[in-house]
């Protein structure tokens, strides 16, 4: 009876310890795919270098617009381009004024404000490079807002 036992729990514990790394196995390759939704605002879809990036438009009862882009990236970027234009719409979006930054991180934010004209549909139209060394990758993102 002492034997049965013995080879009863023996094989639990075997059992146990041989799925145990295939669970780990799964939740690392479930855990790869990241999705980030910073609140209020567009996320974008994550790429190889680019861990996710969002942009961001608010127009304040005194006419002030507010934009502001994030992008982070995998720690081997060494160089971030983010390019925004301010547009109003107006029989087809027309650019009212545009930023570039450049930084050499792998991680970055523009901040800008400008006071816009009443009656007008804007968004904020942003581009982000990616840099890893003589590898780039790109995407972009939009927001509107009313004043």
């Amino acid at each position: 009876m002492r034997k049965k036992l013995t080879f009863l729990l023996t094989t639990i514990i075997l059992v146990a310890t041989l799925v145990s790394p295939v669970n780990a196995a799964d939740n690392t390759a479930s855990s790869q795919i990241i999705t980030v939704s910073p609140p209020e605002a567009q996320a974008l879809a994550t790429y190889t270098f680019i861990d996710y990036a969002y942009c961001t438009l608010s127009i304040d009862y005194n006419g002030c617009a507010s934009m502001y882009s994030r992008i982070v990236c995998d720690s081997d970027v060494d160089k971030i381009v983010i390019s925004s234009y301010l547009q109003r719409y107006d029989s087809g979006w027309k650019t009212v004024k545009n930023w570039r930054q450049t930084t050499y991180a792998s991680s970055a934010s523009m901040s800008k404000y400008m006071f816009v004209s009443q009656g007008y549909t804007y968004r904020v139209l942003t581009y982000f490079y990616a840099y890893d060394g003589s590898s780039v990758e790109t995407t972009s993102c939009s927001d509107n807002d009313y004043y």
